[in-house]
């Protein structure tokens, strides 16, 4: 996987959402073959909405969340959730709330020119996923 900005997206991720943004960008990337990328907005609470886009800039795949709060063991269990944010409950996941932006692209797919990444980039953001 490649990112556009590494220095911008990856400093902003605490430890936990780097492997879960990893997980999730493979996992669409399987399910979805026509994904050139995931596009994700990371909001002011840290979640993280993500979602795979195609070479014209359409979404491939659901909208999916990785949680701004780390994971926690039920001691009962011993299984990982992964506690809902408050903020993003409260008002589904508002785009307004977004500090960081960008676009995981699957480079061992696709090898796109930078105007192509450009213009999908584009596409995705005026509509904010």
């Amino acid at each position: 996987m490649e990112r556009e900005d590494p220095g911008m997206e990856v400093s902003n991720f605490s430890e936990y959402q780097k492997k879960a943004l990893d997980d999730v960008c493979r996992l669409i990337f399987k399910e979805f073959s026509n994904t050139v990328g995931v596009a994700f907005l990371q909001l002011d609470c840290d979640c993280i909405k993500l979602a795979g886009v195609s070479s014209t800039g359409d979404q491939t795949s659901p909208m999916m969340l990785v949680s701004g709060n780390p994971p926690v063991i039920d001691e009962s269990t011993g299984e990982e959730t992964r506690p809902v944010c408050e903020k993003c409950s409260e008002d589904s996941l508002d785009v307004f709330r977004t500090k960081n932006r960008g676009v995981i692209w699957n480079s061992k797919k696709v090898t796109l020119s930078r105007q192509i990444r450009n213009k999908i980039k584009a596409k995705v953001f005026d509509s904010d996923l």
